[in-house]
C-alpha cells in the first residue's frame, strides 16, 4: 500500500485529476492496493459518475465496487460466495453513513458548488477501506 491512505487519493483524483467520482475510486483503489489495470479497465469507470448519469446508484459507491472485483473475487463473481456477503456490508454502512445510495439524493445533500461531491467521494472510500479491512482475510 502506498503514503497516502485511500481517501487521501480519492479525493486527490476527483479534485486535483478531474476524475468523476467513479473513476475517482476506482483510480484510487488501483494506486492504494496496486491492483493491476489497463488505463482501458479505468476508463471503464467512466460512464457511471453522476449516478450513470441519470442520478441513480452514486457512482462513488459502483467505483468502489469496482475495486473490490479483483480484491475479492479470483476469475468469476459466480464462484465467489464472499462477495455477496462484502457487498451486502458495503451497502449496509454505506445506507446508514451516508443516508442513501442514489446520486440524486446524495447530491441534494451533500454536493457544494466550491466542491462538487467531494464529501460523498470521502465518505464512500472510507468505508471501502473499513469494508475491505474488516474482510481481508479473504482477499485473492
Amino acid at each position: 500500500m502506498g503514503k497516502h491512505t485511500l481517501t487521501e487519493l480519492a479525493e486527490m483524483w476527483y479534485r486535483d485529476h478531474d476524475r468523476n467520482c467513479a473513476e475517482a475510486l476506482l483510480c484510487a483503489g488501483q494506486e492504494h492496493y496496486q491492483l493491476v489495470l489497463t488505463p482501458e479497465a479505468l476508463r471503464l469507470a467512466g460512464g457511471f459518475g453522476g449516478g450513470m448519469g441519470i442520478g441513480s446508484v452514486c457512482g462513488a459507491l459502483i467505483g468502489s465496487l469496482m475495486v473490490m472485483g479483483p480484491l475479492f473475487i479470483a476469475e468469476r463473481s459466480h464462484e465467489s460466495e464472499d462477495i455477496k456477503e462484502i457487498r451486502l456490508r458495503f451497502f449496509e454502512l454505506a445506507e446508514q453513513r451516508m443516508g442513501s445510495l442514489d446520486c440524486e439524493s446524495l447530491k441534494e445533500r451533500y454536493h457544494r458548488d466550491d466542491e462538487k461531491c467531494l464529501y460523498v467521494v470521502h465518505l464512500a472510500s472510507k468505508i471501502l477501506e473499513e469494508v475491505v479491512d474488516e474482510f481481508s482475510h479473504l482477499r485473492k
